[in-house]
């Protein structure tokens, strides 16, 4: 990210300090004043099906939910930080003509008390679509939606993408592992196998929070 970027995402302020996490730590803040923090939550995984014939399944995971705020921190403050973990894989054996129709939710990331990204969605039905963003305001323009991995097929269904990132791709027929959501926050594709090919659905992407510290 360049910092001509952040100053748009904050409508104009300058940024002193930026804070990436990606996994769970303590934030004590050094100085008192405005903060922008981003959180985003954790990816959830697709489903998968194995089956005689070619079959197809309705649910690949769905992109953890992307929320900001501008905040008022107090020099010495310690905020536990919780970074979201992508909803893990799932699977089904070769020749088993088995299903298991949804994946697993990803779970929340949150910066304290003050705000929270709930992970995605084992259920999610489009696969293409840009991730929703709620509570963004006013913070909308730092990270633009990534280009989509192309129109997954009748069969299976692409990992939701969200802000940061692509979702995974599908498996279909001799293809058995589909991909795992990428970057931060996006979901894994669905498999759907055909005979003695095992089907192993995508895990969902873990979650992200950055904080900048405003001049």
């Amino acid at each position: 990210m360049t910092n001509s970027n952040l100053i748009d995402f904050i409508g104009g302020k300058e940024v002193k300090r930026i804070y990436l996490f990606d996994t769970d730590t303590t934030l004590v803040i050094e100085k008192t004043g405005f903060y922008t923090v981003i959180c985003q939550g954790a990816g959830a995984s697709g489903g998968a099906r194995n089956y005689s014939t070619q079959q197809s399944l309705n649910y690949s995971g769905g992109a953890g939910e992307l929320k900001s705020d501008i905040l008022y921190l107090t020099k010495g403050t310690s905020i536990p930080i919780t970074i979201g973990v992508g909803g893990a894989s799932v699977s089904v054996a070769a020749s088993s003509n088995a299903i298991i129709d949804r994946g697993n939710s990803g779970s929340p990331s949150s910066f304290g008390s003050y705000l929270t990204a709930n992970g995605g969605n084992e259920l999610f039905t489009g696969g293409t679509v840009s991730q929703s963003v709620t509570s963004i305001s006013p913070l909308p323009y730092l990270f633009f939606p990534p280009t989509s991995i192309g129109t997954p097929s009748v069969y299976g269904k692409h990992g939701q993408q969200s802000i940061f990132s692509i979702g995974g791709g599908e498996a279909i027929g001799g293809v058995s592992t589909a991909g795992s959501g990428s970057g931060y926050g996006s979901g894994g594709g669905t498999a759907c196998t055909v005979g003695a090919v095992p089907a192993i659905s995508g895990a969902g992407a873990n979650g992200i929070i950055i904080v900048g510290a405003l001049i």
